[in-house]
């Protein structure tokens, strides 16, 4: 299902400390709706799934 969302994901590992967790986080939009996802997964794309389901849950514009 195209939901016309837009935005950039990317993840964040290692760092100073090896013992960071890989973090995955994702900006974007769809119409005048923005949103910003941050969760610790080692899938890059885990963040624009999470943002995903919150526009499929939106009720539809009339």
């Amino acid at each position: 299902m195209d939901l016309g969302l837009s935005g950039l994901s990317a993840l964040v590992t290692g760092g100073a400390s090896q013992d960071r967790k890989p973090l995955a986080w994702f900006v974007g939009w769809q119409g005048d709706i923005a949103v910003a996802v941050l969760m610790e997964s080692a899938d890059a794309t885990a963040g624009a799934t999470v943002a995903g389901r919150f526009f499929q849950k939106l009720p539809a514009a009339s």
